[in-house]
């Protein structure tokens, strides 16, 4: 697979469930990460905080949901 080009972010079962499709169209599995809820911590931070800790950045982020089950990022190499 190619550099990725998204990430989807998919919460079931109290997991985030991690896919990474990448420039040629490939797609992996990345590492799934529990869902907490926290105080002050968002869905969304969750999210981003893990997109960081793989070296990829958003190129928009949907502060109007922070707290959805579903997210998908077109990303860009921090």
């Amino acid at each position: 697979m190619n550099n990725v080009v998204r990430i989807d972010f998919h919460e079931r079962d109290q997991q985030w469930i991690v896919t990474l499709t990448g420039a040629d169209g490939g797609t992996r599995s990345g590492e799934p990460f529990p869902a907490f809820g926290g105080e002050g911590f968002s869905k969304l931070e969750q999210v981003i905080s893990r997109m960081k800790e793989l070296g990829y950045r958003p190129t928009r982020i949907p502060y109007n949901k922070p707290n959805a089950t579903r997210y998908i990022f077109e990303v860009e190499p921090i």
